[in-house]
């Protein structure tokens, strides 16, 4: 049994010795939660939404380790679940090298596709630009590309059917994936100074390392980006954000 649903399971059987009449109603509204919905959680039949865990794992008084073990259930409920549901054959898109090398670079392509991919509201090119704090030119050349490699539908104003993904390879020395994270770090530093602490974090740690490790150390940053792309676009999304993670030698290599 997945352990999110023994944790949701034990406690309802928990309450029900301390009041009979104590029905999964009763506990679907201690949770705050649709009935229905945790119903079908129970059942496996559903998901369990990623923006409940914090809240009901609160309610529940579960320790620091067990949340994260009911975090971590849940994701992997989540990543089995994708893997067996029939999903749309994803439209495979072949862009030049010179364009691909402008698309990886450039920060503002990511930053306009990502808004097309929000589901509730109507893309205006006027939106994007105060949005993005781009002016209309730019804007409307980053559209006109996008739509030129099949990306999005500018007439329909959304983003093309199939979940599409550019890949990379990640240890690749290149001038484009350089300039994108050079463009990233000076990001960082105007935000560190213009946005409020509340909106974003930044945090960083000095230590000593065995070296042997590194390529298991990228695999895990690699896991937690992810970890972190399912738990933020789950739900309603409203803004975009950039997240960047660095793991660099100050000793002399």
């Amino acid at each position: 049994m997945r352990y999110y649903v023994e944790v949701l399971n034990n406690y309802m059987l928990k309450q029900r010795r301390i009041q009979s009449k104590f029905t999964l109603r009763d506990f679907a509204k201690y949770l705050d939660i649709d009935s229905a919905s945790l119903s079908s959680i129970l059942n496996k039949k559903r998901p369990f939404p990623l923006k409940y865990v914090q809240p009901v794992t609160n309610k529940l008084n579960l320790s620091e380790v067990e949340k994260q073990k009911f975090m971590q259930s849940v994701i992997e409920f989540r990543n089995n679940n994708k893997q067996t549901v029939k999903r749309k054959e994803v439209k495979e898109i072949r862009i030049p090298e010179k364009e691909c090398q402008e698309l990886i670079s450039e920060w503002d392509f990511a930053a306009v596709l990502s808004i097309y991919k929000r589901e509730s509201i109507v893309v205006d090119k006027s939106l994007v630009a105060s949005e993005l704090n781009l002016n209309l030119n730019r804007v409307e050349y980053i559209e006109s590309k996008l739509n030129n490699w099949g990306i999005i539908n500018l007439y329909l104003r959304k983003v093309n059917d199939g979940k599409i993904r550019f890949v990379t390879t990640e240890d690749k020395i290149s001038d484009a994936l350089i300039k994108s994270h050079l463009d990233g770090l000076d990001m960082a530093k105007e935000k560190l100074e213009q946005v409020d602490i509340l909106m974003r974090d930044f945090s960083s740690t000095t230590f000593a390392i065995n070296s042997k490790k590194i390529n298991r150390a990228k695999k895990l940053i690699r896991k937690f980006r992810k970890e972190m792309d399912q738990l933020l676009e789950d739900g309603s999304e409203d803004k975009v954000y950039y997240l960047g993670v660095q793991l660099f030698p100050l000793s002399k290599v």
